[in-house]
C-alpha cells in the first residue's frame, strides 16, 4: 500500500474541556495516531462527508426537477436549480442537527 503524505501547512487551535482532552488523547493512542494527526483526519473526513452529502442533495434536486420539468434541457435545469441548494443548506443543517439530538448523539 502506497503511503500518502499530506501537505498540512495550515494550522488552527481548538480548546477542549480537560476531561474531553484526556478521552480524546486516549482514542488517538488507541488508533495509533498523534492527537494532531487524528484531528486532521477527523476534520478531513467530516469535510468530505459534507461535500458528498451536498453532491447527493444536488443530484436529488436535479432528478426531482427533471421529473417535474421534462421539457427543460440540462443547461436550463442547472440554471434553475443553481441557488436552490445554497438556500436549502441552512434548513437541512438544522434538520440534521435536530435529528442527531433526538438520537442522543450530542456531546
Amino acid at each position: 500500500m502506497e503511503k500518502v503524505t499530506a501537505n498540512r501547512s495550515e494550522s488552527m487551535r481548538v480548546r477542549l474541556a480537560p476531561d474531553l482532552m484526556v478521552r480524546y488523547e486516549h482514542q488517538a493512542l488507541r488508533v495509533g495516531m498523534t492527537p494532531a494527526t487524528l484531528a486532521a483526519y477527523i476534520i478531513g473526513s467530516w469535510v468530505k462527508s459534507q461535500e458528498d452529502q451536498l453532491r447527493m442533495q444536488s443530484v436529488a434536486v436535479m432528478d426531482a426537477a427533471r421529473k417535474m420539468l421534462p421539457q427543460v434541457d440540462e443547461e436550463q435545469l442547472e440554471a434553475l436549480t443553481a441557488g436552490m441548494l445554497e438556500g436549502m443548506a441552512p434548513a437541512l443543517a438544522k434538520l440534521q442537527h435536530a435529528a442527531k439530538g433526538q438520537e442522543g448523539g450530542g456531546e
